[in-house]
């Protein structure tokens, strides 16, 4: 059997500083790029609809690139272990190239199975850090240091002129990749943000050099924040961009800004974000448990009515509504006011 190497993308959508695929291309195997939409995943109550358009508008934007140099990202509506499981009966896998991924336990659980499959099936599974956010850490001591190295070290660019991409099989591909994913998911929203590394760069660059000089002005206010503010969010959700490339790019146009604070805040922000993943990711049992042990006396009733009209915005008290309905319209409410009407619901519905 071919001998390949597998770059499996998770929540890095983008060819910019890319530890997986860059590696992977340093080596002499064919390289075979595979994303899978999860159905397990896709299923669970943390998801909806416009997290899914979002990845798939970002994937449509790397496979556009890709066609450029007549290549492809095989993109499944299926398990991955589905997919690793048929693809060893045709290939030899020598090593999967991925980065590490910070989600829920359905993540984890799936990563802690296909580590036991890859395994008993002789092939390597190389995991590089996310961003700032560091696995297995026994303590944050130094943690800061390793963040700021991390953000600081050489970024991982791609030689475009090696791709060495891998065709896969038409029939295998036909077989595997699944049913076509829904209209809703593939058709876009105009009033949501276009997922796609293009969109983040584009939102990085207009921020760094025109909107950040009310950053700290506007972050708090409903409707100037929309511009006040980055808007960088879902793109180092889903990694259009990467963490490092956004605090280079930051660094760079530092000295030349006229608001060097907005951007010295705006930097300790883009550590927050790092910080607070890190939290979850050492601490993951707060996808089940109060985080203060103190919270589990205070049980309410669940009232589905209130939880309704909070979700619908119609709980009568007018900036948890507008903010609630220009969240369900565009995506989007700024941090202040998302930790106030998240506040809103703990206090009085939950």
């Amino acid at each position: 059997m071919q001998e390949i190497n597998v770059v499996w993308f998770k929540r890095d959508l983008r060819f910019t500083d890319h530890a997986p695929l860059y590696t992977a291309q340093q080596k002499l195997l064919p390289i075979l790029l595979i994303y899978c939409f999860e159905p397990s995943l896709m299923a669970h109550y943390d998801s909806d609809v416009r997290h899914w358009r979002f990845v798939y508008e970002s994937l449509q934007e790397m496979q556009e690139k890709l066609k450029n140099i007549n290549a492809q990202l095989y993109i499944f509506n299926n398990e991955v272990k589905n997919i690793f499981d048929e693809l060893i009966k045709h290939y030899k896998i020598n090593t999967v190239f991925s980065h590490q991924e910070i989600g829920n336990k359905i993540s984890f659980d799936r990563d802690v199975s296909l580590q036991l499959f890859f395994k008993a099936n002789t092939i390597t599974w190389k995991e590089y850090q996310t961003n700032g956010v560091i696995r297995k850490l026994k303590n944050r001591a130094k943690w800061n240091d390793r963040w700021q190295q991390k953000m600081t070290e050489t970024p991982k660019l791609v030689d475009e002129k090696k791709w060495n991409i891998l065709y896969l099989n038409e029939k295998i591909y036909t077989y595997l990749k699944g049913n076509a994913l829904s209209e809703n998911i593939t058709t876009h929203n105009k009033n949501f943000q276009h997922g796609g590394e293009y969109w983040a760069w584009r939102y990085m660059d207009s921020f760094i050099k025109k909107r950040y000089v009310n950053y700290s002005k506007h972050i708090s206010k409903p409707s100037l924040s929309r511009k006040g503010c980055s808007r960088l969010s879902p793109y180092l959700a889903y990694g259009n961009i990467s963490m490092r490339m956004v605090y280079q790019y930051t660094k760079q146009h530092y000295q030349s800004s006229k608001n060097k604070q907005a951007l010295t805040n705006f930097i300790s922000r883009l550590h927050w974000h790092c910080h607070f993943i890190q939290k979850f990711e050492d601490e993951c049992q707060m996808e089940f448990e109060n985080i203060n042990s103190a919270y589990n006396t205070l049980i309410k009733p669940k009232n589905e009515l209130y939880i309704k009209a909070w979700q619908q915005g119609k709980t009568g008290v007018p900036i948890v509504d507008a903010c609630m309905r220009c969240l369900i319209a565009t995506g989007y409410i700024n941090f202040r006011m998302r930790a106030m009407v998240v506040s809103f619901f703990v206090l009085f519905y939950k």
